[in-house]
């Protein structure tokens, strides 16, 4: 196939032969780029059976790119992800969207002026599934007395459940994640994604 297309896509006319470099590296290139390709969705092993090894990937990176836009913009946001058990209880005390994720729609309902902007999105198998939940408060003592709301629901619901959540703060821009009754404060976008791809791989 990449000596078929050397020779008769290339500008200049060569003699078969000489295509043959061409094509050998850039099949090379194709099967180095898979092989890593694979290692890399390989790393979402549990998610990937619950939601597809590709749109594992594609929604860990939506996820992290809204968050980082937000936490620029300084918008606060609560983001839950459903893994194994139900958040159906939760989703019900929202408005349910059911839409694809999307950074823009992310962006708008965590708006300041939206009225959903609140509330906690929940998304499961790849979708926005609620916006504007109220979640269970967590009233562990231990939690710093700066911390509001939105960190004491994100902690909240991991105490009672197996989802992951996610919160950007609207006073610092702080990104934060919540799982098993731990919350992770101040993370990096490097430590995000170490974190996130971590908890989605248990």
């Amino acid at each position: 196939f990449f000596a078929s297309s050397y020779k008769f896509l290339a500008k200049n006319e060569l003699p078969f032969k000489k295509h043959i470099p061409g094509a050998f590296l850039s099949a090379l290139g194709w099967m180095i780029f898979s092989f890593f390709f694979a290692m890399y969705v390989d790393n979402f092993s549990n998610y990937s059976y619950i939601y597809g090894s590709l749109t594992a990937v594609v929604l860990l990176m939506l996820w992290l790119y809204a968050c980082m836009t937000m936490s620029k913009s300084k918008t606060g946001a609560l983001i839950v992800v459903q893994k194994s058990m139900s958040l159906s209880d939760y989703v019900h005390t929202g408005d349910v969207l059911d839409a694809k994720v999307n950074n823009r729609l992310l962006e708008n309902i965590f708006f300041k002026n939206s009225p959903l902007h609140d509330g906690a999105v929940i998304i499961s198998e790849g979708r926005i599934l609620a916006a504007g939940c109220i979640l269970p408060v967590s009233h562990d003592r231990n939690l710093p007395r700066y911390l509001g709301l939105r960190h004491r629901s994100a902690l909240g619901i991991s105490q009672e459940t197996d989802a992951i959540s996610v919160v950007v703060s609207e006073e610092t821009g702080n990104i934060s994640c919540a799982y098993k009754g731990e919350i992770f404060l101040k993370l990096s976008s490097t430590e995000l994604d170490h974190k996130l791809t971590e908890l989605l791989n248990e």
